[in-house]
């Protein structure tokens, strides 16, 4: 923003923004000429699409008011007193930077895929931090290591804390370490993931499942590079590049109070959408090889046409617990269908939040064609905001008009 009363915030486009006043807003503005859902940012091949969601004052550019339209170079909106400074940073990164079909044990030729590759590559010699966000299943740990094997960090350790595995008391402890006495069980002084983490990378898996209570303990970790160990009386300073990954869509947890709001903006210095598998079904002639690790083995045109048209709510982690079951017991093991969650060989957390993913796309189809793919509609009996309905769309591939 270069003009109003939130001059100077920089914010970052993620495939879709919605900007408002509105709190649920992914860009929030204090400006009281701002309607409370004033204008969507998608990004696009040719640039950022805006497109006005019936403001009272409408949207700008210089002093003609313009509804809808393409910034193919960057450029300026205003809406109310607010200026927007649209820059294209995308120009920057183009599919032609990538043209080879995999990154680290990353595989993909898809479009997607090629240009997640592309920015991946772009800051894996810098220190930035990094968010993945993804479905479940996506394989965003393994984008995760190819990002540090691609690093200057590459030579030191890569240390994995899954924020949905350790029990809320114990994440503190586990995160940052903790000293001999510091409560029954600690027998002795003992490092946390950061300082086990010391010149190498820190994956943050599940970020989105952090306690709220934790998130100003990590915040100062980022910030001051140091730790302090449960107990201790000292800081101590850490080397660590932040890798972070969540399903959750990070922007609604922040406009409902789950996640801080400047904690996410620390993580999500790149913020990486790592796309699911029902986008990018070109890439099944290298991802089944991939997955199944040199083995040679054919299937018949039927189970590959069976595995093309399968949906894949459990993305690449459901494709690979398919092949595995083929191979175990034949072709017949797979009829097209999706598995139910319980009898994956994954663990609670994630066939959880596979089956939630999978409820609440289903759900909002639904609504939305009882209402005639109407945002509008939809938001009001869902009792949830056009905000989150449009980011919900652009998720799941559902349409939505207005």
């Amino acid at each position: 923003m270069t003009a109003g009363p939130d001059a100077g915030q920089v914010r970052a486009i993620d495939d879709q923004l919605v900007v408002g006043s509105s709190e649920t807003c992914g860009l929030q503005l204090h400006d009281a000429t701002v309607s409370r859902q004033h204008l969507s940012l998608e990004l696009c091949e040719a640039g950022v699409r805006f497109e006005d969601l019936g403001s009272t004052n409408g949207t700008q550019i210089g002093a003609a008011r313009v509804p809808s339209g393409v910034l193919t170079a960057s450029g300026a909106l205003t809406v109310g007193n607010t200026t927007l400074e649209v820059l294209l940073h995308h120009q920057d990164v183009g599919l032609g930077e990538f043209t080879a079909e995999r990154f680290g044990d990353a595989v993909g030729r898809s479009a997607a895929m090629r240009r997640c590759f592309a920015v991946l590559q772009k800051v894996a010699a810098t220190e930035s931090t990094v968010v993945l966000a993804g479905e479940t299943g996506t394989g965003k740990d393994v984008l995760a290591r190819a990002l540090h094997a691609a690093s200057p960090r590459r030579a030191g350790p890569f240390v994995v804390f899954d924020c949905a595995a350790v029990a809320p008391a114990l994440i503190e402890s586990e995160l940052f370490g903790h000293v001999k006495g510091a409560f029954s069980d600690a027998h002795s002084d003992r490092k946390g993931a950061f300082q086990a983490a010391q010149g190498g990378t820190l994956f943050l898996d599940e970020l989105g499942e952090l306690p709220l209570e934790l998130q100003p303990k990590l915040l100062r970790a980022l910030e001051n590079r140091t730790v302090r160990r449960v107990g201790d009386d000292r800081s101590r300073p850490v080397d660590v590049r932040v890798v972070a990954a969540t399903h959750r869509d990070l922007e609604a947890e922040v406009a409902a109070g789950h996640f801080r709001q400047d904690l996410y903006f620390r993580l999500a210095v790149v913020l990486v959408r790592v796309p699911p598998l029902r986008e990018r079904l070109e890439d099944l002639p290298l991802l089944i090889p991939a997955l199944l690790q040199g083995r040679k083995v054919s299937f018949s045109p039927a189970l590959l046409e069976r595995l093309a048209a399968a949906r894949w709510p459990g993305n690449v982690r459901e494709l690979k617990n398919v092949l595995e079951r083929v191979l175990a017991s034949g072709e017949a093991a797979f009829d097209g269908r999706s598995q139910d969650p319980a009898v994956e060989d994954e663990p609670f957390v994630e066939a959880r939040n596979r089956r939630l993913d999978a409820f609440t796309r289903e759900y909002l189809a639904r609504v939305l064609e009882r209402h005639h793919h109407s945002v509008t509609e939809a938001a009001r009996v869902s009792g949830i905001s056009r905000a989150t309905v449009y980011r919900l769309i652009k998720r799941f591939g559902l349409r939505g008009e207005e």
